[in-house]
């Protein structure tokens, strides 16, 4: 039986799919980022989101991972044909077993939005960066929260920190988009590729 309110997201967010409210940014985004590198699609965390990296998988044909540890979240997505795209392998469970219990290959485009935690989320991405494409994206949600009430861990959590740590890190390029994604930040990071010309670092 198909979950109504699933029902309702899915038809509302296949509509349009292009913009920057909400979660489309994640879907331009992917989108480039699966124009130019290899592999699959990752998510962890699911939501609107898992619609347009549905979307995307069929597109590109490409396999998509989801992964969420609320069974209620993935068993109502999987009830509305196409949620999670043609190609899909969801799993219920944290992501700290997903990642020892699935064989993941090599990865396109990931976007975290997990437990809102730095701690979780710095596992997640250090779990993603070694299946990482060289030009892909890895995608952090919740990392530019709007005040102190977001740091609660029901909102954005602590993942800023991980931000401000990534900012840092010379071995990274990393952009925040500032109002989309729900307007609590969306993180784009891309590794920077090894034996840059000087012009390029």
């Amino acid at each position: 039986m198909i979950h109504p309110g699933a029902l309702d997201t899915y038809n509302s967010l296949t509509k349009e799919t292009s913009g920057w409210n909400r979660m489309r940014i994640v879907y331009t985004l992917a989108d480039y980022a699966l124009t130019f590198s290899k592999g699959a699609i990752l998510e962890i965390g699911c939501g609107e989101s898992s619609v347009f990296l549905g979307l995307l998988s069929n597109k590109y044909n490409r396999p998509a991972y989801f992964c969420d540890f609320q069974q209620s979240v993935t068993t109502n997505a999987k009830t509305v044909p196409g949620y999670f795209g043609n190609y899909a392998t969801v799993y219920t469970g944290k992501s700290d077993d997903f990642f020892k219990d699935v064989k993941i290959p090599e990865l396109a485009v990931v976007f975290i939005d997990g437990e809102h935690t730095y701690e979780q989320a710095w596992k997640d991405f250090y779990n993603v960066l070694r299946l990482i494409d060289t030009n892909g994206l890895i995608l952090l949600h919740d990392t530019l929260p709007l005040s102190d009430e977001f740091l609660d861990l029901n909102r954005c959590g602590t993942v800023y920190q991980l931000r401000q740590e990534l900012e840092k890190d010379k071995r990274f390029d990393v952009f925040t988009f500032p109002h989309s994604a729900m307007d609590v930040g969306l993180t784009m990071v891309r590794r920077k590729p090894d034996n840059l010309k000087y012009y390029q670092t």
